[in-house]
């Protein structure tokens, strides 16, 4: 499948990222286009070993997995929202231990998903568009929900 992904690690370029995205898709006329995604992530660092354990036990109790386990503890938790902007597709969420890292982190991220399947665009309009009108507002869904998911362990 044809793909074009462009990232940053700077919050500062990111408006900049949105804006040579939708110029280089304004670039390409006659490029089918069937979906897009907003992939966002943070990471979290969590100053005591206690709070960086107690978002773990909250996301994944240790409780339903039994006696059996020694030490369980959570790798990954992935869920899967609809959409409430009216357009097709779904909103992964994934929380898992930087494992990079000896220091108390968590990755937080989310794949925006949408579809155009049944609008079968054929030119960047539709894309472009949508690039413009939900980059805000996808990006700050994904912070609001990071926060709720970390608040109350600090």
């Amino acid at each position: 499948p044809n793909r074009i992904q462009l990232r940053t690690m700077q919050d500062a370029y990111q408006p900049v990222l949105r804006d040579l995205m939708v110029g280089i898709l304004a670039l390409m006329p006659r490029v089918p286009f069937t979906q897009i995604g907003f992939n966002w992530q943070n990471i979290y660092h969590f100053p005591k070993i206690d709070q960086y354990h107690a978002l773990g036990h909250r996301l994944a109790p240790k409780e339903p997995w039994g006696e059996t386990m020694i030490n369980p503890g959570m790798l990954k938790v992935a869920v899967r929202s609809e959409r409430s902007d009216g357009r097709r597709g779904f909103k992964d969420f994934r929380v898992e231990p930087n494992l990079g890292s000896t220091d108390n982190e968590v990755v937080i991220s989310v794949n925006d998903h949408v579809s155009f399947d049944s609008e079968k665009p054929s030119s960047p309009e539709l894309v472009t568009q949508c690039i413009s009108e939900y980059w805000e507002p996808s990006k700050d869904e994904f912070e609001k929900v990071a926060a709720t998911l970390i608040s109350g362990v600090n």
